[in-house]
């Protein structure tokens, strides 16, 4: 049993991201669901008066409809420490 990051397919509409793939994600978002395997790069919006320094992340997301109230699950891999 793997963990992945999940994201839910109508939060990623607007963006052009290439699936890499496929995935069955199962246990967290109802019923099994097939999502596409894909990679965003995410980047953190500094406060007010400050500037964007730091790179931006890849993250490997299953892109999914996701019955929860939620747009976005991240794993504890994909968390920076």
């Amino acid at each position: 049993m793997a963990q992945m990051s999940l994201i839910k397919a109508s939060a990623v509409d607007s963006l052009a991201y290439v699936a890499q793939g496929s995935v069955e994600v199962h246990g967290c978002v109802g019923s099994p669901v097939v999502g596409k395997l894909c990679v965003l790069n995410a980047k953190l919006e500094p406060a007010i008066g400050y500037v964007k320094i730091a790179p931006a992340v890849p993250i490997s997301f299953a892109v999914c409809d996701m019955t929860t109230n939620l747009d976005v699950i991240l794993c504890q891999s994909a968390c920076i420490s």
